[in-house]
């Protein structure tokens, strides 16, 4: 076989080491010379020479009385040298006729045969449909003779090696490949193309590969038949070729075909012993089955009916025998049961009408055939009721008399209560019971239909639970079923009889609301749900806040079609989770837009850290009675390549739903923490740096060994770290809320309590947490002079914070009437736009170098 490759001539010593064990003094020296052409047979990968014929080479020439001195060189050059006995061997060869002149073959090795290759999958492209297309070839390859002289093709392109051909034909440079299967194969498999690129006709053109030998040495052929023939019934060979060309080799087909045929032979053999038996038996059995028959026609029938419950009867339908089956059915012995009318002793076998069913016998005695019975039956006994069928056929004596019947009854029972739990798992979720996606599929279409033809309105809502993979992290996946299972049935509860409410998967459900007369059908629907969802839902013993938000389309409006209106109901959906949870949102066309920038952001985030697009900002904290900075809160911005600046509301709801807040939370984390450290190091005073835990984040399991791994590794003291959970986040399971945050303390950490008073607002549970700092929501700041109750939300939390031993933080102060108050309250920090809008690290540093101090009404530079 001559394949042609670039030339190289390499002697590695590596190669002695592996192929060759301990030299002794007699040991003969082998030239080994030939070319590196290709995978799967020999070539370089990595820097490591590797292929079926080099591990070939290792079991071949293992253990023996040749040393080996590998070279590789040319095809035409190592051709020639073996021509003249200046090499030993060449290994591989492909076997012909003018080569057996010039040197000697060892036994076949393998066969390698040509492949028509091509990204037609329609056709069925045959050798003879070659010359209609463009059809590439191996420059003086094996193949490219063939194709030339066997095939009669001689306009074709040539290319240096098979995976310049491949890559020719992928791109549409050319329609054909014709070439070595093995070769071609490889290369699609290593390059991902197996389903793009098709054989159409394998195995084509055999020839014989053997190891070509120099006729000055024919002992090495013996040699290497001997070894040839070791590693083929050991095993060894058919794993190398299996390994490589991930095929069974031509000799393991052969063989197995030897195996076959005396497989068959055997089995035919055993089949005419088996006949002859047969015969014998028959001859036997038939002088007794004759006398048996004589005996009773009845007992054949019985026999036949194993298993199943038989009684018999005369002609005039009176029970003649019963089998334990009947009996054991009825809850009769046999006596009871003998000489009793038939419909008397079945008088509780009725219809699904529950209508009393009577044996036909009358019909079978006259028509001579046996009849099936009617379905759905059932057999009310004592013993309860059995579902049955069965089949009643007439008895026969030898004069071909009907002389009675024989009712054959069988219990479906376990057999109907097997089918109907498969159709429930089939179309019901196992959990909640609720109709799964496959029958919400039917009912919508069922429901869309209905509407069309009554030209009514139909309602779909699409229902998810907000964050409900923190029950799942936090309290396990058991509770996480409970409170599903429970979430289904109060659903269920709020809807009409005609309504369908379905779990498709996770923790959505989705609700048909057919025959509607307005959208406000729909929405008093979902506000129902969204009050109930209000209240805390018991698991455990333990009380849970959950809430939900949903998504609503109303056909024809809405969609039209099945995938339209369910479309348009999650893009709803996707939209009540923008606007913050917990509410439902009807489908306008314009959130489609909505949609589409979404899926743009969360594709952006994906990479924003990657690019360095994040950025923090600071902005300070002020001591209200000094006037002094005494910390920062680090916030968030991205700079979006197409958007410009965003603000943290517009991705961060974004970040959270798709789950990359946990990343960008870390980031933001490390950044804050070695900027503080940063600026410790540049010798400017400490400062309390304030940084934002998500809910996502907060819930992880691990979340205490993450950040004290992040702040470790910025070195920054605990003491000068606070981090800030909002009250939602708190409330969502306490008890785990109080076991980290007790943690973070230990390690000396401080926690403070975010947006305090636009959430739960529980006083005991506040009592309850172990924080140390509580931060006035901006909410109640910006309303404190023009609202009195705002001001005296805001007394009350400041004084009860102080109670508590807290320090208290009032946001978005920004004006000087704001801070007065604050500072009559003895409010403790204070930021907001009054001070400081939030800026840059290199402008927050400048600020510290200059210690500004800020006091109400002015701005003083200490």
């Amino acid at each position: 076989m001559k394949v042609k490759c670039f030339g190289i001539n390499l002697c590695v010593f590596s190669l002695l080491l592996i192929f060759c064990q301990v030299v002794y003094a007699k040991t003969d020296t082998i030239i080994y010379e030939t070319e590196l052409y290709g995978p799967p047979f020999k070539f370089i990968e990595d820097g490591e020479i590797s292929g079926f014929e080099i591990e070939l080479n290792q079991y071949i020439f293992s253990g023996s009385e040749y040393r080996f001195d590998y070279r590789f060189n040319t095809w035409e050059k190592v051709y020639e040298k073996l021509k003249n006995g200046e090499i030993d061997t060449c290994g591989l060869l492909v076997v012909n006729e003018e080569r057996k002149k010039d040197i000697l073959f060892s036994d076949t090795v393998m066969n390698i045969y040509i492949s028509i290759y091509s990204k037609e999958k329609n056709k069925n492209i045959g050798i003879k449909d070659l010359e209609k297309y463009r059809v590439g070839v191996g420059k003086e390859q094996y193949s490219e003779h063939i194709l030339k002289d066997s095939v009669g093709i001689s306009n074709y392109t040539t290319f240096v090696d098979v995976e310049e051909a491949i890559d020719a034909l992928n791109e549409g440079k050319i329609d054909v490949i014709f070439e070595n299967q093995d070769v071609v194969n490889h290369y699609l498999i290593k390059k991902g193309l197996t389903g793009k690129i098709i054989p159409h006709k394998t195995e084509l053109f055999p020839v014989k590969v053997a190891y070509g030998v120099s006729k000055r040495n024919p002992e090495l052929v013996k040699y290497i038949n001997e070894r040839l023939d070791s590693v083929k019934k050991n095993g060894i060979y058919e794993q190398l070729y299996r390994k490589h060309f991930l095929r069974p080799s031509d000799f393991y087909r052969r063989k197995q075909r030897i195996r076959n045929f005396a497989a068959m032979l055997a089995l035919l053999v055993l089949l005419a012993l088996l006949q002859v038996y047969i015969r014998h038996l028959k001859k036997k059995i038939s002088k007794a089955y004759r006398e048996l028959r004589k005996q009773h026609e009845w007992l054949r029938i019985t026999l036949s009916s194993i298993g199943e419950a038989v009684i018999t009867t005369d002609e005039n339908g009176t029970v003649t025998f019963s089998n334990y089956e009947i009996q054991k059915m009825l809850g009769l012995s046999e006596e009871e049961i003998l000489g009793k009318k038939l419909d008397k002793l079945l008088s509780g076998l009725v219809d699904k009408r529950e209508k009393v069913y009577k044996i036909p016998i009358e019909e079978v005695v006259n028509r001579g055939s046996m009849i099936k019975l009617e379905t759905d039956l059932s057999l009310v006994t004592p013993g309860g009721r059995r579902l049955v069928e069965g089949t009643v056929a007439p008895i026969r004596n030898d004069s071909d008399v009907i002389i009675g019947t024989v009712v054959a009854l069988k219990d479906i029972t376990e057999i109907k209560k097997k089918d109907e739990i498969l159709y429930n798992m089939e179309y019901y979720d196992p959990l909640t019971g609720l109709p799964n996606r496959s029958l919400f599929s039917d009912r919508l279409k069922m429901a869309l239909a209905q509407s069309k033809r009554n030209n009514e309105m139909c309602a779909l809502i699409i229902l998810d639970l907000d964050n409900f993979k923190a029950i799942n992290d936090t309290l396990g996946h058991s509770v996480g079923d409970m409170l599903l299972k429970q979430v289904a049935e109060k659903i269920k509860g709020y809807l009409r009889e005609v309504d369908t409410v379905a779990r498709i998967g996770g923790d959505e459900f989705i609700i048909i609301q057919p025959q509607i007369k307005d959208i406000n059908d729909a929405t008093r629907a979902a506000d129902r749900i969204l009050k109930k969802f209000q209240q805390p839902w018991i698991l455990e013993g333990k009380e849970y806040y959950i809430t939900a938000s949903m998504g609503i389309g109303i056909y024809p409006n809405g969609g039209e079609d099945p995938q339209t209106i369910f479309k348009n109901a999650d893009t709803a959906l996707y939209r009540a989770k923008e606007l913050g949870r917990n509410n439902y949102q009807l489908y306008t066309e314009s959130m489609n837009q909505k949609v589409l920038q979404r899926l743009d952001i969360e594709n952006s985030l994906r990479r924003a850290i990657e690019k360095e697009e994040f950025v923090l900002f600071y902005q300070p904290q002020i001591d209200i009675k000094t006037g002094k900075i005494v910390g920062f809160e680090a916030l968030l911005r991205w700079y979006h390549p197409d958007y410009g600046l965003m603000p943290p509301m517009e991705f961060i709801p974004v970040a959270e739903d798709s789950g990359l807040i946990v990343v960008i939370g870390e980031w933001v984390l490390e950044t804050a923490c070695r900027q503080n450290k940063k600026w410790i190091e540049c010798g400017l005073e400490p400062h309390l740096i304030s940084v934002n835990l998500s809910a996502r984040q907060f819930q992880r399991s691990n979340i205490v060994e993450v950040i004290d791994r992040i702040r470790s590794s910025t070195g920054l003291a605990p003491e000068l770290l606070e981090l800030e959970i909002t009250e939602s986040t708190a409330m969502q399971d306490l008890s785990f809320t109080i076991d980290v945050l007790n943690q973070l303390r230990k390690k000396g950490i401080r926690v403070s309590l975010d947006d305090f008073g636009t959430g739960y607002s529980s006083l005991n549970y506040l009592r309850q947490l172990p924080i140390d700092t509580l931060k006035i929501d901006k909410s109640f700041v910006q309303d404190i002079r023009a609202n009195s109750k705002e001001e005296a939300i805001a007394k009350t939390v400041i004084s009860l914070a102080h109670k508590l031993d807290l320090t208290v933080v009032a946001e978005g102060v920004e004006t000087k009437e704001q801070l007065l108050f604050l500072k009559k309250e003895k409010c403790d920090k204070a930021q907001g736009y009054l001070f400081s809008k939030p800026l840059p690290a290199e402008e927050i540093e400048k600020m510290l170098r200059d210690k500004k101090c800020f006091v109400i009404g002015e701005e003083v530079d200490n």
